[in-house]
């Protein structure tokens, strides 16, 4: 099997799954702080999110041993994007365990932040891995 073609195929499917991933956790937050309502199946959307960025940095580690290109920066900027979504989830897991008003406002209120902050090592994940290509 031609090298550029496995490539081209964990490109695809990392590709895929990181824009899953974009997604779920992207619709699991703005329902949540639209209706400002945080429900079981909304932390199920960030999970599933979660997942799928994990999924992602895990081909994108092996698309780089394919290539030969090992870039600390990437992954460091990878596992933040997982440590950010993971602790996001948590903590509205512990929102809808403790039930308390006040914890649901304060979360209602800085999860849009905590979505802004983990989309910027998000884009450049993506700007990077574009930058890397010949």
């Amino acid at each position: 099997m031609d090298v550029q073609y496995v490539e081209m195929r964990y490109v695809i499917a990392a590709t895929s799954v990181v824009v899953a991933s974009l997604l779920f956790y992207s619709i699991g937050i703005w329902i949540e702080h639209v209706k400002g309502r945080l429900r079981f199946w909304h932390v199920v959307l960030m999970l599933i999110g979660l997942v799928c960025n994990a999924v992602a940095i895990g081909l994108m580690k092996s698309l780089a041993q394919f290539t030969t290109i090992n870039n600390g920066l990437h992954t460091l900027v990878g596992v933040v994007t997982i440590l950010v979504m993971m602790g996001h989830c948590v903590w509205a897991i512990w929102v809808m365990t403790d039930k308390s008003t006040k914890a649901l406002t304060y979360y209602n209120r800085l999860s849009i932040f905590v979505w802004c902050v983990w989309l910027v090592p998000f884009f450049f994940e993506i700007y990077y891995s574009l930058s890397m290509q010949p």
